[in-house]
C-alpha cells in the first residue's frame, strides 16, 4: 500500500510541476502594460517590478486603468451607457454606441415622442393668458383708423370699373 501510495503522490506532483511549467507559456504578455515578453525569465522579471506603467482614470467610472488599456476598457465599461440622440436607442456602453445605426422610423418616432413630451410640459393656461394680453395691447381702432382710407379708395376704384 506504502508504494501505491507512494507513486500516487509522485504523480500527483510530478502533473502539477508541469501544470505550473507549462501555465502561461502560450502567452507570455504582462496583463498590465500588455507587453510580448521572449521567456519565462524575462516575464518574470517584467511582472515582479520592470513593468513601469502610466495609469489614468476611466472617464465613465474612474477607475485606473494602464494607459495601454484604456480605450479598450472605456469601450466597453457599462457606465459608459448612454442614449441615441437620433433614435433614442439605450446603448450599453461606447463600443455599442459606436457600432449603433439608427433606422429611419426609429428616428422619426424619436422626434414624435419628444414632441408629445415638450407639448405636455407647455403650461397651456400661461400660453392662454399671455395671448390674452397681447390681444389686448394691439390698438384695433387705429389700426382700422389707417386701414379706413385705403379700403375707401379701393371701394372707389371697383364702383369706377362697374360703371
Amino acid at each position: 500500500m506504502k508504494k501505491f501510495l507512494a507513486i500516487v503522490f509522485a504523480l500527483i506532483f510530478a502533473l502539477s510541476a508541469c501544470t505550473v511549467a507549462f501555465a502561461g507559456a502560450d502567452d507570455l504578455t504582462c496583463d498590465t502594460c500588455l507587453a510580448k515578453l521572449a521567456d519565462e525569465k524575462a516575464y518574470n522579471a517584467h511582472v515582479n517590478g520592470g513593468c513601469l506603467v502610466d495609469f489614468k482614470a476611466c472617464q465613465y467610472c474612474e477607475a485606473k486603468v494602464a494607459t495601454a488599456n484604456l480605450e479598450a476598457h472605456e469601450a466597453e465599461c457599462p457606465k459608459g451607457a448612454s442614449a441615441c440622440d437620433k433614435c433614442g436607442a439605450d446603448l450599453a456602453n461606447k463600443a455599442a454606441a459606436d457600432a449603433h445605426e439608427c433606422a429611419p422610423a426609429d428616428i422619426a418616432n424619436n422626434v414624435l415622442d419628444k414632441a408629445i413630451d415638450a407639448l405636455k410640459n407647455v403650461d397651456w393656461a400661461d400660453v392662454a393668458n399671455k395671448i390674452v394680453d397681447a390681444v389686448k395691447g394691439i390698438d384695433f381702432e387705429g389700426i382700422i383708423a389707417k386701414i379706413k382710407p385705403i379700403f375707401e379708395k379701393v371701394v372707389e376704384l371697383v364702383k369706377g370699373f362697374a360703371a
